[in-house]
């Protein structure tokens, strides 16, 4: 097997890494999604409950409660947020990492390619 043909061997190797780690990142795109639509459903829930909580109680301590019960909630929501968009920020440059070496792969592959025909 002669220096470039071995060449391709490895590069077609890397690209099916690179495919892969494309994959994984895909699912973990996915996953998130699904857990992101979890925290939705959980946040409609629990403004279901507070909302209740509010027409149940009454008297000024009660409402004291509320409101601090509901910060907490907002504080709970706004950090869940940055949370996920933080992953969400790290798979996407992940998975952008990923294409630029697959594609300089490609490139690469083309080039051999074309100077064995040569």
């Amino acid at each position: 097997m002669d220096k470039r043909t071995q060449e391709l061997g490895e590069i077609k190797k890397e690209m099916e890494r690179e495919d892969d780690a494309l994959y994984a990142i895909k699912n973990k795109i996915r996953h998130l999604e699904d857990v992101e639509e979890d925290i939705h459903q959980a946040r409609r829930e629990m403004d279901d409950i507070l909302y209740h909580m509010k027409e149940a109680w009454r008297g000024e301590h009660a409402e004291d409660t509320f409101w601090q019960i509901e910060d907490e909630v907002n504080h709970y929501n706004r950090k869940t947020a940055c949370m996920t968009t933080d992953i969400q920020t790290e798979l996407n440059n992940e998975q952008k990492k990923h294409q630029q070496n697959l594609h300089a792969l490609e490139t690469k592959q083309q080039d051999i390619t074309k100077e064995m025909r040569l």
